[in-house]
């Protein structure tokens, strides 16, 4: 591995550090190699700030990423999680009231007295 190698490696490695493992981005990194590796081929062995000057910081290539992966947003698995939360919530509460009731009625019934009325026919 030559020293471009290295510092693309590291370029990328920021990016994945700033995507924080939010959305897969194997395949938006392996792409972004190859045209690297295509762009710096002819100019020979380059610095990191070189790179960082010449196609952007990696924490803005990494929001932009986030920014165009809609489906892998955030603020949406934020969301979709705290609907389901909420539905899961909603449903253990109609469970356990559901069983109180259930109780309650099985109470009554249980306590009622009973009488019986006996005709004695002649």
């Amino acid at each position: 591995m030559n020293k471009t190698d290295e510092v693309i490696e590291l370029y990328l490695q920021e990016i994945r550090n700033a995507i924080h493992n939010i959305v897969p981005c194997e395949t938006f990194i392996e792409g972004l190699r190859q045209e690297l590796q295509d762009a710096l081929n002819s100019s020979g062995d380059c610095t990191l700030e070189e790179l960082i000057s010449q196609f952007g910081n990696p924490e803005t290539l990494a929001k932009e990423f986030l920014e165009e992966t809609e489906e892998f947003q955030p603020k949406k698995i934020a969301k979709s999680k705290r609907k389901r939360n909420i539905i899961i919530g909603a449903l253990i509460v109609i469970l356990v009231a559901s069983l109180g009731y259930l109780y309650v009625i099985h109470s009554h019934t249980q306590a009622k007295p009973v009488q019986t009325i006996e005709t004695i026919e002649e």
